[in-house]
């Protein structure tokens, strides 16, 4: 009887000290260890992406309000005269001069273009290079460029709504929608190439004139970071 009351308690220990083993060696774990919550990042910041592309849309339509001649073609039925505009688009001279189509277009596709790489996971803080992860997001931002570019353009806040640019034959014709994206990502390309050979030295040495110098010559870099509620100054920060 009592070698049979012996043999049990053994029989009981031998099973309980595993159990309470692990049990101890749980409890040291859960002392060392830290619960961290990441917070992960999604490849594209939508909500930042569509409030500073309205944003931009807004400011530049504003600052057309101030043509008299636009303003004397908002009255009429808003969406027929849209829709006309809309289908007037033909042929590539629409009158402007070389400023505006060669200069002003491009630097509104530049700026769209870093609104997207601001916004990009994959884009916002890589710098110029000659490899296939540079040009596959500078692809990704001429894309978006070109949808800007289109809303602009045509859509429900752009020249053909507000103002009915292409109501009048030849004033809305295929130069904007061809040299907006694909002298935009050209010129966002330069500027990629002149912070990084030039603007990035000095502002190591010397930040104050280095940032003076993204804003002067970094021009649609700087606006697409005041868009997004960033410094102006604000470059590429490798990860």
């Amino acid at each position: 009887m009592r070698k049979s009351l012996v043999m049990s308690v053994v029989v009981l220990a031998l099973c309980a000290w595993p159990q309470s083993l692990l049990a101890e060696q749980v409890e040291e774990k859960k002392e060392d260890e830290q619960v961290v919550f990441v917070k992960k990042e999604l490849p594209i910041n939508f909500k930042g992406l569509f409030s500073q592309t309205f944003s931009f849309l807004v400011v530049e339509n504003s600052i057309r309000m101030m043509d008299a001649s636009t303003r004397r073609e908002l009255g009429g039925p808003f969406l027929n005269d849209w829709m006309q505009s809309i289908k007037s688009v033909h042929g590539w001279d629409d009158g402007d001069r070389f400023f505006p189509n060669y200069i002003g277009h491009p630097m509104q596709g530049s700026v769209s273009a870093f609104i997207f790489a601001n916004n990009s996971l994959s884009s916002k803080d890589l710098e110029f290079g000659l490899n296939k992860t540079y040009f596959k997001a500078k692809k990704n931002q001429f894309i978006f460029a070109l949808i800007y570019s289109e809303l602009f353009e045509l859509g429900p806040i752009s020249e053909a709504s507000l103002g009915n640019i292409g109501y009048r034959k030849g004033k809305n014709s295929y130069i904007d929608h061809v040299l907006t994206p694909v002298l935009g990502i050209v010129w966002s390309i330069g500027e990629d190439a002149v912070y990084h050979y030039w603007i990035k030295d000095v502002r190591e040495r010397r930040p104050i004139l280095g940032n003076l110098m993204l804003i002067g010559l970094n021009p649609t870099r700087a606006l697409a970071n005041a868009l997004s509620l960033r410094y102006p100054w604000r470059g590429p920060v490798p990860r």
